[in-house]
């Protein structure tokens, strides 16, 4: 009987503290309450004690640390309030250049949108997610929370705060509002979305809490920003779970995981690694959590490194904690809630590829052109192919549970160093 009591009670406060902030907006509100809550607690432990054992005290202190946690969280996460388009700050053929890639990419989404569902072609603008209705996937019983994840070294979210890194930069205003358009896509199907936009010190409070020893390595300059990334993200991920996207994902239709599913990423081109642009996942979830300890052993050179650090890590933490030798045979909803998206060329030409079968599925083959990535021309600058062209990639789902193949990401968005013209005036 005490043991239900508490654990009614337990539900009953994480609601009321919910409600109480939405309502007020104001920490110190919820703070005060969490203090009367926990005095009027620690009454009933001492009124109670012949009948409460060790567990349940341990209950109520771990009940105790989630509603601390609880508020740090509400206090970085955000709600869909998301400011308007940055304004360029140079009217420079550059700037220009690179505030025509945000329209580019606006039309582009619109276009497949409309050509993947013709019957709503009359709505296929960029606040309407075709395929999707407001509201859908919202699910009480979810294992993944509605969470939007994004990390930057800038904070290409504030207008003000980084402009002057905007103006060294243009092409972080394509990224900003790429992940903008994020959110208000995801808002289309979940009102209830939030966001948030993770700092260094962010990630750094994040790694503490999971896998201290690699703060070292996050701090060393001279470790890239992606491999920061993949830190940040696995760590951020096993504190609070979400739905985790690299600024540069350029987003079609809104993924939604399926029921019981723990932890979603993608398979990229060829099967042979993990494409990291995109990740879902609960809250703890067992593969994250020794990636990061699969992480520390790489950087240490205590573990052979195959590949990136990210890909190589979660893909070994994957089978280790699975136990099966090779990722791609995952079959999804059968391998304790992993579900892998594919990634696939739109030009896949390869008749044995399992892209080439996805694509002919997904896309219409006298339409293809028209699912093509273009860099806008004009405004007398010089551009040429970069080094590296990525562009075209998509990624897909070929799952059953989902009535057939889909599309949803366009892997990098027309205007980052790997996708799109290199243009200088």
């Amino acid at each position: 009987m005490t043991s239900h009591v508490r654990k009614s009670n337990s539900n009953f406060y994480n609601i009321a503290f919910t409600i109480m902030f939405k309502i007020t907006g104001k920490r110190q509100w919820l703070l005060m309450t969490m203090t009367s809550i926990l005095f009027f607690e620690c009454i009933v432990i001492i009124n109670n004690t012949r009948h409460i054992g060790q567990l349940q005290f341990a209950t109520f202190i771990s009940s105790s640390w989630e509603v601390t946690t609880l508020l740090g969280l509400e206090s970085k996460v955000s709600s869909v309030n998301l400011p308007p388009r940055c304004t360029i700050p140079l009217n420079s053929s550059t700037w220009n250049h690179f505030d025509a890639l945000v329209d580019e990419n606006v039309e582009l989404t619109s276009r497949v949108r409309r050509l993947l569902s013709p019957r709503n072609d009359s709505h296929a603008d960029n606040e309407t997610i075709i395929g999707e209705e407001v509201g859908e996937g919202i699910d009480e019983n979810r294992i993944i929370p509605h969470l939007l994840i994004f990390t930057h070294k800038d904070d290409i979210f504030n207008c003000s705060v980084s402009a002057s890194n905007l103006t060294m930069s243009p092409n972080l205003h394509t990224l900003a509002e790429n992940a903008k358009a994020t959110v208000r896509a995801y808002h289309r199907v979940w009102p209830d979305v939030q966001y948030v936009f993770l700092s260094d010190e962010d990630c750094i409070d994040s790694l503490n809490r999971t896998e201290p020893e690699l703060i070292p390595f996050f701090n060393d300059a001279n470790l890239e920003g992606k491999y920061k990334a993949d830190l940040c993200r696995a760590a951020y991920l096993v504190l609070h779970g979400g739905y985790y996207f690299d600024v540069d994902l350029l987003v079609v239709k809104p993924y939604v995981a399926p029921t019981n599913t723990t932890l979603v990423t993608v398979l990229s081109n060829g099967d042979k690694d993990f494409f990291q642009a995109f990740i879902a996942a609960e809250k703890g979830n067992p593969i994250l959590l020794r990636s990061l300890r699969i992480m520390l052993e790489m950087l240490r050179k205590d573990r052979i490194t195959r590949g990136y650090l990210g890909p190589t890590s979660l893909i070994d933490a994957s089978m280790e904690v699975l136990n099966v030798t090779d990722v791609s045979s995952v079959i999804n909803g059968e391998n304790d809630g992993l579900h892998l998206l594919t990634e696939c060329h739109l030009a896949d030409t390869n008749p044995s590829s399992k892209c080439k079968e996805l694509i002919g599925a997904v896309v219409p083959k006298e339409l293809g052109s028209e699912f093509m990535q273009r860099t806008p021309s004009g405004y007398g600058l010089k551009c040429q192919d970069p080094q590296w062209n990525w562009c075209n990639y998509v990624v897909l789902d070929d799952s059953s549970s989902i009535g057939g193949q889909q599309l949803y990401f366009y892997s990098r968005v027309v205007g980052t160093t790997y996708c799109g013209k290199a243009c200088t005036e």
